[in-house]
């Protein structure tokens, strides 16, 4: 082979790499970021449906629920839907493109979840449509303003939902055993309170005082349950069915905390194995609680020795 065949030979070879990776570029599905925003930049959060809207705004650094009520925000559920939601990747390339798919993909104004971001001042940021999925791996979406469906590269039905409940934090009260200076119990078997003085816990009732230790199986029930107060179920404006009860609650605990606080609570029982909660003489929104909390703090002296 003469010296100018093998040169032609050797750009052959070359331009058939080049084909070769060009036809292999070709066959790589690019993906993109659907919804296209920084969630650095994000002020404000919409999800709507067509029964419920609920809307998220951040306040001074911290996200709040001001839609359809103003109250805290689920932490887990903010997490996950910072996580997963926003940066959600599909490829480029739609799976369907006419108007008569997106019945089919649950993506009609009537079926689908809405989602909008907002930036500074209420600047629309992005907004889709996300249609129900059963698969746990994809979800079909959609652009507000366009009928090219995509598949999304997650599951994010379950965390795109517009219900009030699936958002608020069921925390009431969550309460450290190192702050707490005085726990008062009334209740019609027994008025007694726990105290920290001196380096030791105390109980005291209208017969007497004695110290507990600080293994005894009662006190330490007592703390846990102040650490972890949270509602099994949110009732919102129904004070007035209630008020009566809580002017005459069945429990009444009242925490006074070092970092000069406090916090009382009410308990009436309404239902089997259910108490209604009023914290700090709340109206807007009372708590259902189980019976097995309230009998925590139902004890007698002989309990804590």
């Amino acid at each position: 082979m003469n010296k100018n065949n093998k040169i032609y030979l050797g750009i052959l070879v070359i331009l058939v790499i080049v084909f070769a990776i060009t036809k292999l570029n070709d066959n790589v599905e690019e993906r993109i970021d659907f919804f296209g925003v920084d969630s650095a930049d994000v002020r404000e959060i919409e999800i709507s449906n067509i029964t419920d809207t609920l809307r998220l705004k951040k306040q001074n650094d911290i996200w709040k629920i001001v839609k359809p009520i103003q109250y805290d925000v689920a932490q887990k559920q903010l997490e996950n839907f910072f996580k997963t939601v926003i940066g959600v990747e599909t490829s480029k390339m739609p799976i369907a493109e006419s108007e008569e798919s997106l019945a089919n993909y649950k993506l009609t104004v009537s079926l689908a979840t809405k989602i909008t971001f907002f930036g500074k001042k209420d600047k629309i940021l992005s907004s889709a449509l996300v249609g129900e999925s059963s698969d746990r791996n994809n979800t079909p979406a959609r652009k507000d303003d366009d009928n090219k469906v995509y598949r999304l590269e997650e599951n994010i039905s379950y965390l795109v939902s517009s219900k009030l409940e699936r958002w608020r934090d069921k925390m009431i009260a969550q309460i450290k055993q190192t702050n707490i200076k005085t726990i008062t119990v009334l209740h019609p078997k027994n008025n007694y309170e726990i105290s920290f003085r001196d380096s030791t816990w105390q109980y005291k009732d209208e017969n007497g005082k004695f110290p507990v230790s600080s293994q005894n199986a009662s006190l330490k029930k007592l703390f846990s349950n102040l650490n972890n107060i949270r509602t099994t179920k949110f009732i919102d404006n129904e004070y007035t069915n209630y008020k009566d009860k809580l002017e005459k609650p069945e429990l009444v605990l009242n925490i006074v905390l070092y970092d000069g606080s406090a916090l009382n609570l009410k308990l009436i029982k309404t239902e089997e194995k259910k108490y209604i909660l009023q914290k700090n003489n709340q109206k807007n929104t009372l708590f259902s609680i189980y019976e097995s909390w309230a009998k925590g703090f139902i004890k007698q002296a002989e309990d804590f020795k």
